[in-house]
């Protein structure tokens, strides 16, 4: 084998090592971009529902709401639609922050901005899904302003899916840029390879520990939410495989610092995960809450 050839194999099996890392904090900016995205839904959902009157507390699973609480049709659809469209605001933002400030982010920077926008941008279009399935969360003001007509739901939950595969396919461009390494975006075959891993294996590894931290320590008071909240993982997943399927070229950020190419585990964004769990799964529970009533 000649210099040449012996070099490109070398450099191939040093970027392949890399690839791990590049999956793992990519896993880990899922997870803290979609707690950072769950917290920002109950919180916007909690404070409405304080507005008309109405008393609730924010668990690692769900909201539950006081009871007896008086609700009307006008104060469930003001309540329930408003974490949706606080979120598909948010994701507006976000995703506009980020086309505008894009040379100035480092790699990982842009990553966390795109995951948690695609995440807002889920949870307000995969949220009508699990909502016309279950019945729960945006369902409400589904059901309300719709009715339960089988034939419409059927036809509006096919045109979400094909708006969230096309925000998807749209996206991959950008999700390719922020790569800390070129030679993912040089060739077709590697650029399916970086894509299956920082973002198919990084949904799915997230989805599936995100599943099981937010599995209920107790009944909950909505009892699909589980289901609800399952789907809408599950929704993220046409963003992410939709990126795939585009075959397109992408010109990739050449001015990568030194510190990013070679970086292994990201640990500011590994850290801020850790501390969120904690608050997350430790704080937001029915035993704790109960110190303070």
């Amino acid at each position: 084998m000649n210099e040449s050839g012996l070099s490109t194999r070398t450099n191939r099996v040093y970027q392949e090592k890399r690839l791990r890392f590049f999956m793992i904090n990519s896993t880990i900016i899922y997870i803290l971009t979609y707690l950072l995205t769950y917290l920002e839904f109950q919180i916007i959902t909690l404070f409405f529902a304080w507005m008309v009157g109405i008393r609730g507390y924010i668990y690692y699973y769900e909201i539950s709401y006081a009871v007896p609480t008086c609700w009307s049709v006008a104060k469930i659809i003001f309540v329930t639609a408003a974490g949706p469209f606080g979120l598909i605001l948010t994701a507006i933002l976000i995703l506009a922050f980020l086309r505008r400030s894009w040379p100035e982010l480092s790699p990982y920077y842009k990553l966390f901005f795109l995951w948690t926008g695609f995440h807002c941008f889920n949870f307000f279009m995969g949220g009508i899904i699990s909502g016309t399935i279950t019945g729960i969360g945006y369902g409400y003001a589904i059901d309300y302003l719709l009715g339960r007509p089988l034939f419409l739901y059927v036809f509006l939950d096919l045109i979400i899916l094909i708006v969230l595969i096309i925000f998807g396919y749209n996206y991959t461009g950008p999700f390719m840029g922020a790569s800390p390494s070129i030679f993912w975006g040089k060739e077709e075959k590697n650029r399916s390879k970086y894509l299956l891993f920082t973002g198919v294996f990084s949904w799915l590894i997230g989805s599936v520990f995100l599943f099981l931290l937010k599995y209920p320590d107790n009944d909950p008071q909505q009892v699909s939410i589980v289901l609800h909240d399952s789907l809408l993982l599950i929704t993220m997943g046409c963003i992410v495989t939709a990126m795939l399927f585009n075959k397109r070229y992408f010109p990739l950020d050449l001015k990568v610092s030194t510190t990013e190419k070679e970086r292994k585990i990201h640990w500011k964004f590994a850290i801020s995960t850790i501390i969120l769990l904690i608050i997350f799964r430790l704080l937001l529970t029915r035993s704790f809450y109960s110190i303070f009533v």
